[in-house]
């Protein structure tokens, strides 16, 4: 029997979902906010989607930067297929999904290397043989000053949780039409079982025990399945070159609102001994990090990250209709901006104009601007948006884009997801009245007022 799957389910596709936070336009903000200057996303660039599956979100990025040139690759044939039927669907001459593993890629390096890569999930799902091989690859296909997108499941989240892998492994599985049944009944059983002993894996399972056997199969039921900590990435990393860079969601590099002043304590005492990313994990409770890593990207100094961030054009915006624009603010912001100042700086942000603009206009001694106008920027009450000639170029394509996106919605009643070309992002929609209402079975008005004015409207 061929072992061309290397341990990894295959037998059925995984969860087609949009990835918000894989977007050249963002990750520049996140990368000089951390001190660096990555690849220009207004420029000409070339983008590797690694183990991308169906590829919707690469996809929609296809879309929204017409002037770059998207290749995804995935080892399983049925979701380059699929991928390869959207990109027909929609359009889109600058992208393709290939069929080839992380070893095939090794041995064939691209003559033109890529400026980005992402590989979203893939990192903690696969043996260590096939991260040695995916080490390979970003050494031979990533240019000097890519950057790479890993998304994967954190140490500091799954490892109470491992339990709950170990039953989904050992459980024989049921009938086909319930495969993972009795796996969700033992899981169950012993919760039922340990009472409140377990309340960290009690609360995991909560909010996975509902998830299709697709999603299951991949989380749970992967024999490779784990979680990692940073450095452990980063020691393979470094094979290639390559070194953090910083999480890619602006949000996530801010602590203190989110924290209590006794855990900044000890993160600040963890960051002084070493530990400071291991600290973060735990103390933000993370299940998932969506890191950026670099390879030789130069630094930048603070004041030309000021100066960047002054130039970024921003509209008021603000979190009451539920769309997934700031990705990071997972929980309750404990220290909010009070909401007198959130009004004045959406105010003046409602004038026209910049980060900087919103600064100035705040009258406050420098730092405390910034740092106000940063605030606004990651909780919502502003929203970053690209120069209009981006915007005018990546029209017609996310155009393409969503009306592929709603009508295979409308027939699957499954929607992924649609992409603004005002904002270079994807989007998701948790709640289920803003699904109805794109699917055409509800109304919404309030979703689609807000849609308009980030480039995706309706006839």
């Amino acid at each position: 029997m061929s072992d061309w799957n290397r341990g990894y389910p295959t037998d059925a596709v995984y969860v087609d979902a949009i990835q918000p936070a894989i977007s050249p336009w963002r990750w520049k903000q996140a990368v000089r906010f951390a001190g660096r200057d990555g690849p220009d996303p207004s420029a000409p660039f070339r983008f590797v989607d690694l183990g991308c599956g169906t590829a919707t979100t690469m996809t929609a990025l296809a879309a929204a930067y017409p002037w770059g040139q998207f290749d995804g690759y995935d080892f399983m044939p049925e979701p380059v297929h699929m991928a390869n039927e959207i990109i027909a669907e929609a359009g889109l001459g600058n992208a393709r999904v290939h069929e080839g593993s992380f070893g095939e890629m090794a041995a064939t390096p691209p003559e033109v290397p890529y400026d980005y890569a992402a590989g979203h999930g893939v990192w903690s799902w696969v043996p260590e043989a096939v991260r040695a091989e995916l080490q390979q690859v970003l050494a031979a296909w990533l240019a000097p000053g890519a950057l790479l997108y890993l998304g994967y499941n954190t140490a500091a989240g799954w490892s109470a949780s491992e339990p709950i892998r170990q039953i989904f492994r050992q459980t024989p599985p049921g009938p086909a039409h319930d495969r993972f049944g009795p796996a969700r009944a033992a899981v169950t059983a012993w919760l039922e079982r340990t009472g409140d002993r377990q309340p960290m894996v009690r609360n995991h399972w909560s909010t996975m025990k509902a998830s299709s056997d697709g999603f299951i199969m991949h989380e749970l039921g992967n024999p490779h399945g784990t979680g990692l900590w940073l450095e452990q990435v980063l020691a393979v990393l470094d094979g290639a070159k390559m070194g953090y860079a910083g999480p890619s969601v602006l949000a996530e590099h801010l602590d203190a609102p989110f924290l209590t002043e006794e855990d900044m304590e000890l993160l600040r005492r963890a960051v002084a001994e070493g530990w400071g990313e291991t600290a973060r994990d735990l103390l933000h409770g993370r299940y998932f990090r969506k890191d950026l890593y670099h390879r030789g990207t130069p630094g930048l100094p603070g004041s030309g990250m000021v100066a960047a961030m002054r130039d970024l054009r921003v509209i008021p915006w603000d979190m009451e209709v539920r769309m997934g624009t700031h990705l990071g603010v997972y929980r309750r912001l404990r220290q909010p901006l009070p909401e007198d100042l959130a009004a004045r700086v959406m105010g003046l942000a409602s004038e026209g104009g910049t980060f900087g603009a919103v600064m100035d206009g705040l009258n406050m001694e420098t730092l405390q601007a910034f740092q106000v106008t940063l605030m606004a920027l990651v909780s919502g009450h502003l929203l970053d948006v690209r120069p209009e000639d981006q915007v005018a170029a990546a029209q017609d394509g996310c155009d393409r884009f969503n009306a592929v996106m709603l009508v295979r919605g409308r027939d699957s009643g499954h929607l992924p997801g649609l992409v603004s070309p005002v904002t270079g992002t994807c989007l998701q929609f948790p709640d289920e009245a803003h699904r109805e209402a794109l699917a055409g079975r509800g109304s919404a008005p309030e979703l689609f007022e807000r849609l308009a004015r980030i480039g995706i409207a309706f006839a």
